[in-house]
């Protein structure tokens, strides 16, 4: 579906989430011990989307030259990537997100909300791509 496009990386949201609440575990992963859904599988630990954009593999390259310049490793880890959709349709997603209203995500996903208002566009072309970094 979302592959289609062609991707632009638009807004870095380290600065806006809190790293420990059930919305990132659900998305991401608890990075202690994995949430796990027995109805649909949750967005965790999918990997790098197969098709980044420039932007995402600048980042990209950034973090493996810090790791290599300083021989070790920087506590990135837990990638993952999902669509908005995939949000929107999740029932699982619903019933972690509907409630979280402390979360920093309610406050992304209000913005995408407007973001997709206002450009016209489709919830399938917002792409979220993620990890950690300890």
């Amino acid at each position: 579906m979302g592959d289609r496009y062609a991707w632009l990386g638009l807004l870095p949201l380290s600065s806006m989430l809190r790293f420990n609440d059930d919305v990132n575990h659900y998305l991401m992963g608890n990075p202690r011990d994995s949430l796990k859904s027995n109805s649909e599988p949750n967005p965790a630990n999918r990997g790098l989307p197969i098709n980044p954009g420039d932007e995402l593999r600048g980042e990209l390259y950034w973090m493996s030259e810090f790791q290599m310049k300083h021989k070790h490793n920087s506590g990135v880890f837990g990638y993952t990537n999902f669509r908005y959709d995939e949000i929107l349709l999740s029932k699982t997603a619903k019933r972690i997100l509907l409630p979280s209203k402390e979360s920093d995500w309610v406050t992304v996903f209000a913005m995408i909300d407007v973001f997709i208002a206002r450009r016209n566009i489709e919830a399938e072309q917002i792409r979220f791509t993620c990890w950690y970094v300890w």
